[in-house]
């Protein structure tokens, strides 16, 4: 985990514009990552090495799914 900021270069607008857009949830489909893409004006492969290095510099800790174990009938 990065514990210290990023440089203020480390991110462009296209990866502010994918952290900000990818907040607000992921399409569930046959091809959710060139869906997210398209929508980012952004081919499926680009978006993938995005999110790859945003993860990689540290940007993101983690990339998946978020659970709402309680609004989904459980509890843990």
């Amino acid at each position: 985990m990065r514990r210290t900021s990023l440089p203020e270069d480390a991110l462009d607008a296209t990866d502010r514009a994918i952290l900000n857009a990818l907040q607000d949830g992921f399409p569930i489909s046959k091809h959710p990552f060139a869906e997210a893409g398209a929508a980012l004006g952004l081919s499926e492969d680009t978006l993938i090495e995005r999110i790859t290095n945003l993860r990689n510099i540290g940007a993101i800790t983690r990339f998946g799914p978020f659970f709402d174990a309680a609004a989904m009938g459980g509890d843990f």
